[in-house]
């Protein structure tokens, strides 16, 4: 299989971003199949959620490289974390094109028949998981000065605003839950080098791997939090509940609770899906 043509969407506004490695991008790709450059008003993983949604389901292949500030779906995907290296191993897959094919999630947002929906391209949250990208996104200069422990300090701020989360999994029995986060793939996130594997089966297969709290309690969450980077061993604390969506995962939430898409803050509301989406065809790295 060869790439016929290639178009270059650059996020002006991720971390690692700037004329030096956008020309280096430019020069790398210009004799393989570089026809346009698009420069985006979107930041983060939105970025790659947008061109997802975009795509999916057609002819077109996509990949994200890195250039943010953790970058989740490029290195799910398997790039390199640095710029640079994601950029050398690009030219290399040009070469050589290998395809895989996703399955991406589908959140939904409104009561049924009236639902706007959009893809995932990694994970989704409702609830506290959400707070957090809310309060993060909402104070730029924090995230970009703190980094991750901007998050960490919005996780904790988080606590302060609570809904309760009436969720039902592929149509089983109803529980009440202070936060839901269900992916397609993994890692969930990262901090720093490390992956917090939260969700730690996802598989870009169709199937949506999900995790609960029962309960909004600081230093349970913490302990979570803290098992989650040592190899999955939180899915065993009794303040979780956790499984697998084939059809979906349906929320009514009193009061809206706040949702999140791949890291973009998505609002409030008091009606959320979550399911299963289309496959796209993504380039991978070279093996």
């Amino acid at each position: 299989m060869s790439v016929s043509s290639v178009a270059l969407i650059v996020n002006p506004r991720a971390r690692r971003v700037d004329a030096a490695l956008r020309a280096a991008a430019v020069r790398a790709l210009a004799d393989r199949g570089l026809e346009s450059v698009l420069v985006t008003r979107a930041s983060g993983d939105g970025t790659a959620n947008e061109v997802a949604g975009a795509i999916a389901g057609g002819g077109t292949a996509m990949t994200a490289l890195p250039a943010g500030g953790t970058n989740i779906f490029a290195r799910a995907l398997g790039w390199p974390a640095a710029p640079a290296l994601a950029l050398e191993s690009l030219v290399h897959a040009l070469e050589r094109p290998r395809m895989r094919t996703l399955r991406l999630g589908e959140l939904g947002l409104g009561p049924p028949g009236e639902r706007a929906s959009r893809v995932f391209c990694v994970n989704a949250g409702v609830g506290l998981d959400a707070e957090t990208v809310h309060l993060v996104e909402a104070h730029q200069g924090l995230k970009r000065t703190l980094g991750q422990a901007g998050f960490i300090l919005a996780a904790a701020k988080s606590f302060g605003r609570r809904a309760r989360l009436a969720t039902r999994v592929d149509g089983g029995e109803e529980m009440e839950l202070a936060t839901v986060v269900a992916a397609c793939g993994a890692p969930y996130a990262y901090l720093g080098r490390r992956r917090l594997d939260l969700v730690p089966d996802a598989a870009f297969d169709g199937e949506l791997e999900w995790l609960g709290l029962r309960r909004a309690r600081p230093h349970e969450v913490a302990v979570i939090a803290a098992r989650a980077l040592d190899g999955g061993r939180h899915l065993e604390h009794p303040a979780l509940a956790h499984g697998f969506a084939r059809d979906s995962i349906e929320i009514h939430s009193e009061p809206e609770a706040a949702v999140q898409s791949d890291g973009e803050p998505l609002g409030r509301h008091a009606d959320i899906a979550i399911r299963p989406g289309p496959e796209i065809t993504t380039l991978a790295p070279p093996a």
